[in-house]
């Protein structure tokens, strides 16, 4: 790509839901918002991000944006293989827009396919900022996306449609940005891409401990209520705890699989667990129930990096992880958190540990927090942003 100067006007594409991705570009945003002349573009279904003073932010209309209801259910292969053709619609127009407004493009993920098509008619050079492949197509042993065998099989065509289209824009990319070394190597394995990396941070100065250290009142899981982000293990491994030293389980959640959330209180309640999930809480919600956790219990599978380890080590706060996806590059097993491969009653022995020895609970907490301020602040990640875009 020609060399970009910091005045360049820089053209935002996004089409995240609520969670970690959306606070990043958020935070990304704010931080970059006087280095760039900045617009900001999104569809319908997607989050409004918050956006500067002074930055235009639009909303292009996409009827096809929400998620299937009522009787569209019943025929979900038909109405999504339409939906996927209505998208690359909006975006062959929404990349016409950002191509007249722009000197270069920041392109985010979609929810309706990883890379979105907007890549594919852009006229202007391209950053593409990758959270996350379609797991659903890459990793079929722990993602499902109907729940039942016979709704798998009828997706097939739409996902062999979805394989091949996010393919092709991912290569369209005249840039690709993914934020772990993890990250960096599947999609050098699926789509044959190298990457640059920016190692997503936190916000140390709102993400931080609260008054006085204690030991906590409660494990928390923080996630959508989705299969593949291990809340179903975190009870399992409370369940292998004595009861009377049981601690309650507080699960918080923007989003949910159907039918999840009742999977998830039935195996609490046979197992003894004493379970509570929250939806859609505001940050300074999180905030307080980061504060007063025990631990913080990230259990996900294959997640591609995990901002929820670096949140909890930013309020001080022991993590306990599975050594699955990108966790690892940001959990050190034994200084800023503990580890574990599998079975669940590793995880369950490592909670113990913590819950009987606030010594350690506390050490693990403030050196996490140190490991945040020092190589894992927002600045800094926006700053390595700056750096790829400018090139």
């Amino acid at each position: 790509m020609d060399g970009i100067s910091k005045a360049a006007r820089l053209s935002m594409f996004h089409m995240l839901p609520s969670g970690g991705g959306a606070r990043l570009a958020a935070q990304n945003l704010d931080i970059l918002k006087n280095r760039f002349v900045w617009s900001v573009n999104r569809v319908d279904g997607a989050v409004e991000l918050p956006v500067p003073e002074g930055v235009p932010s639009r909303c292009h209309r996409f009827p096809g944006g929400g998620r299937l209801k009522g009787a569209a259910r019943l025929f979900a292969p038909w109405v999504l293989r339409a939906r996927l053709r209505a998208f690359r619609t909006v975006c062959r127009g929404v990349a016409k827009h950002m191509s007249t407004e722009g000197d270069m493009a920041l392109v985010h993920n979609s929810m309706v396919i990883a890379a979105p098509p907007v890549l594919d008619y852009l006229g202007i050079p391209s950053v593409y900022f990758c959270y996350e492949y379609p797991r659903h197509l890459y990793e079929k042993d722990c993602v499902h996306r109907t729940g039942s065998r016979l709704g798998d099989l009828l997706l097939l065509p739409l996902e062999r449609a979805e394989r091949r289209e996010d393919a092709a824009s991912m290569k369209n990319a005249d840039r690709v940005v993914s934020f772990s070394p993890y990250m960096r190597g599947k999609l050098n394995a699926i789509y044959g891409v190298d990457s640059a990396m920016v190692f997503p941070g936190v916000d140390s100065s709102y993400f931080c401990p609260g008054g006085d250290w204690s030991v906590g009142t409660h494990l928390l899981s923080v996630g959508a209520l989705w299969p593949f982000k291990g809340h179903d293990s975190a009870i399992r491994a409370l369940s292998l705890l004595p009861r009377n030293r049981r601690p309650p389980l507080v699960i918080a959640a923007d989003r949910q699989f159907p039918r999840y959330r009742k999977g998830l209180e039935r195996l609490a309640e046979r197992s003894g667990v004493n379970l509570s999930i929250v939806t859609n809480i505001s940050d300074e919600h999180l905030r307080d129930l980061y504060r007063n956790a025990m631990a913080v219990l990230c259990f996900q599978i294959n997640e591609p990096y995990g901002l929820v380890p670096l949140e909890a080590m930013a309020c001080g706060r022991p993590v306990v992880a599975r050594d699955s996806g990108g966790l690892s590059d940001n959990v050190t097993p034994g200084e800023n958190g503990l580890m574990f491969r599998n079975p669940v009653s590793e995880a369950a022995e490592l909670v113990s540990t913590i819950m009987e020895s606030p010594g350690l609970a506390r050490t693990l907490g403030e050196t996490g927090r140190s490991f945040v301020k020092r190589h894992r602040t927002a600045v800094q990640s926006a700053e390595r942003l700056a750096a790829l875009l400018s090139c």
